[in-house]
């Protein structure tokens, strides 16, 4: 019975050890720019940078293609005017990617192209008229403002082989299918968000 036990635990060890052996993990920091796209032409958005942080874990399935959902923070900022008052956001979302990663090139140092869709949670935001000295908290619901966004991610980077795990930088397009504001209260009118991220990170394996 115990020579069973061991055959059946050493099997599934060898079924199990080879997935862990492919999974990577670490940080990602780098600076965001924010534009909402408009259904109103007549409100001008200027985009302003922000900070982007996240912890990613890639499950590499093979050589040339691998999973990779994140945890991630993104600060979103932008200037928006209307008939000559501009007023400036910033607003923090908690976002996870779940990206497809193709990668190519040597080993030491590979290429990728990379894409998926995101789910996102406004945790809080700011905004601050031009008019103004002070600062004020966004409400969301009340301000027009939604929390929750479906949107997608599409980039490229590369992966450089360092020490225990590799260097990885990467440049990504966001878009929000979802609209995360009405730009005026009971308005057809909406914005919805676009942005640039650049980012690098460092990945090691778990095993």
């Amino acid at each position: 019975m115990v020579k069973i036990k061991s055959v059946l635990f050493a099997g599934l060890f060898l079924l199990v050890a080879p997935a862990f052996a492919q999974l990577s993990i670490g940080p990602r920091i780098g600076t965001t720019f924010t534009k909402v796209d408009l259904t109103d032409e007549r409100f001008d958005v200027t985009a302003n940078p922000g900070m982007t942080a996240a912890l990613m874990v890639e499950w590499e399935v093979n050589k040339h293609f691998s999973l990779q959902p994140e945890i991630l923070w993104n600060q979103r900022k932008y200037e928006q005017a209307y008939a000559g008052v501009s007023r400036s956001y910033s607003l923090n979302y908690l976002e996870i990617p779940v990206l497809a990663k193709v990668k190519f090139g040597p080993e030491n140092f590979r290429f990728f192209l990379q894409g998926g869709p995101t789910y996102s949670y406004a945790l809080d935001g700011m905004y601050q008229s031009a008019n103004e000295s002070n600062e004020n908290e966004v409400i969301f619901g009340e301000d027009n403002f939604s929390r929750n966004e479906i949107g997608v991610q599409l980039g490229g980077g590369l992966a450089v082989k360092a020490g225990m795990g590799r260097i990885v930088a990467d440049v990504r397009l966001g878009a929000g299918f979802t609209k995360n504001q009405d730009l005026m209260a009971n308005s057809v009118f909406t914005q919805r968000y676009r942005g640039l991220m650049a980012s690098v990170g460092y990945v090691i394996p778990l095993f």
